[in-house]
């Protein structure tokens, strides 16, 4: 989490007077309580990990541009300690107000590419967990959470309700929320932007995969809490990608890793074995014959493949992403200090093995700044 202190100082000056006897007067005044209470300190920011693209093709309606979650969705994101925006809404409300106020949160989705989820107050009935929520009956709350639990809140109070205005609740959200410029886009969103003619950096995760969860926290949360240029990913637990009519095809899957270039036989030298994720990819935006031709620079995090030596015992990597052959093609090393740049063949102590795979956290220390290092290059400012 970033912040922003502002720190004062004020003395004033020691003079010395000397006559018949030296008398040493020393004034010192401090200021420092006088100016803080002038001086408002700016509030820390809650940094949203992700954000959302707008899609502007489909009718403009809370169900299409927010997310909508049910009580047991929502009770993972807090016992996982999420950061996030909540909405708690009524969709069958016919009141006037509710209309304006609808324009409103969509006018501001837009507007920020938000990513914020939606919650109906029936989802509470039962006697079901409110994680502290208002849930007033013909008002909606919007509330944004922290590690998983309610810093702020505000709750709709009838139709002259001056936060229902775009201005005054685009001013209560900027206040407190830090909005990600990495955006989640939907699989026709993705492969419109291979026709776009521009450089593009998107990275591939998966819902139900749990490195990409671990990537979430070890790098992406403090990553995207920078002012960053835009970017791209997309969950591959969907129909059209790795999903046919909501079950698991393979033969799908495997065709668009092909085609998007994270296998080796999409891309002789940036895919890797049958394709992994998490990944990201950046791609140029001229076209090209084919997929491999097109990409930029790419990073597999995690995924190496851990064998065990017969005769030593030791473990090591006997396949990684990082490899001798790979590192002159990986343009985003060239200008980085990470220390350790192949993987391929490096030893691993036995402590940070677990059943047979490199522990995540051990793993870690190597593919985070590879990572980061990747991220900077192709989604950092200049």
């Amino acid at each position: 989490m970033q912040f922003l202190r502002v720190f004062f100082y004020s003395g004033v000056f020691t003079k010395i007077i000397g006559m018949k006897k030296r008398f040493l007067f020393c004034a010192v005044l401090t200021s420092l309580s006088l100016l803080s209470g002038c001086q408002k300190e700016e509030a820390e920011l809650i940094n949203i990990t992700f954000g959302k693209l707008y899609d502007s093709s489909l009718e403009e309606t809370i169900e299409n541009h927010l997310v909508t979650v049910t009580h047991s969705e929502l009770t993972s994101l807090v016992s996982e300690k999420k950061e996030f925006i909540l909405l708690v809404y009524d969709k069958n409300n016919t009141c006037t107000c509710w209309e304006e106020f609808e324009k409103t949160i969509l006018s501001f989705v837009k507007r920020k590419n938000a990513l914020i989820y939606a919650i109906a107050p029936t989802e509470f009935d039962g006697g079901h967990e409110t994680f502290g929520l208002n849930i007033a009956k013909n008002e909606e709350t919007i509330a944004i959470f922290e590690d998983g639990e309610v810093k702020h809140q505000k709750t709709t109070n009838g139709d002259k309700d001056e936060f229902m205005k775009e201005e005054r609740f685009a001013s209560w959200l900027n206040e407190k929320v830090h909005f990600s410029k990495m955006l989640y886009v939907n699989a026709i969103q993705y492969f419109a932007l291979f026709n776009k003619g521009e450089q593009f950096t998107v990275g591939y995760l998966r819902s139900s995969c749990p490195d990409c969860s671990y990537v979430e926290d070890a790098v992406l949360s403090s990553f995207n809490a920078k002012d960053n240029n835009v970017s791209y990913v997309i969950d591959c637990d969907v129909d059209g990608i790795r999903l046919k009519n909501g079950e698991y095809d393979e033969e799908q899957w495997n065709f668009f890793k092909e085609a998007s270039g994270l296998s080796s036989s999409g891309s002789e030298d940036f895919g890797y074995g049958q394709g992994y994720v998490p990944s990201f990819y950046t791609y140029a935006g001229y076209n090209a014959a084919t997929i491999g031709e097109r990409i930029a620079d790419a990073v597999v995090y995690l995924n190496d493949k851990i064998e065990k030596n017969p005769e030593t015992g030791e473990y090591y990597v006997a396949d990684s992403f990082f490899t001798e052959e790979r590192e002159i093609v990986l343009g985003f090393l060239g200008n980085t200090k990470v220390e350790t740049t192949v993987l391929k063949g490096m030893k691993i102590p036995a402590e940070d093995i677990e059943n047979g795979t490199w522990k995540k956290d051990a793993a870690a220390k190597y593919h985070n700044p590879l990572l980061e290092a990747y991220l900077t290059a192709y989604v950092g400012k200049k």
